[in-house]
């Protein structure tokens, strides 16, 4: 008898991954983009940081409080896609893949 598995890829709520607005000069909004369909008919959830306006600036996502995530030297909007796995959240970057239920946005200058 052959076993298989079956991966919850549909059952994530937006409400499962909280958006932390900005809380001090060095950050900025995340923004939920809203829920959509991969082509394998599972969950997406896009996380949004927006571009920043000032010059020489760079954007930088980061999830659960602290976790590095995608970044921007330029300073130019950040989009990470979230997909839905066994009813979480997951983002994979670097060949790692976490769980995710917080997404924020950090400002600041380049190294």
């Amino acid at each position: 008898m052959d076993a298989f598995y079956i991966i919850d890829c549909t059952s994530c709520t937006a409400g499962q991954v909280t958006f932390t607005p900005m809380t001090t000069p060095d950050t900025e909004d995340s923004v939920n983009g809203g829920i959509g369909v991969d082509g394998n008919g599972c969950s997406t959830l896009t996380a949004i940081c927006p571009a920043n306006p000032n010059a020489g600036l760079f954007v930088f996502m980061q999830f659960n409080g602290g976790e590095g995530g995608p970044v921007d030297e330029g300073g130019a909007e950040i989009r990470a896609v979230l997909m839905c796995v066994n009813g979480q959240w997951t983002f994979t970057q670097g060949g790692i893949t976490r769980v995710i239920t917080e997404v924020n946005c950090v400002i600041g200058t380049p190294p």
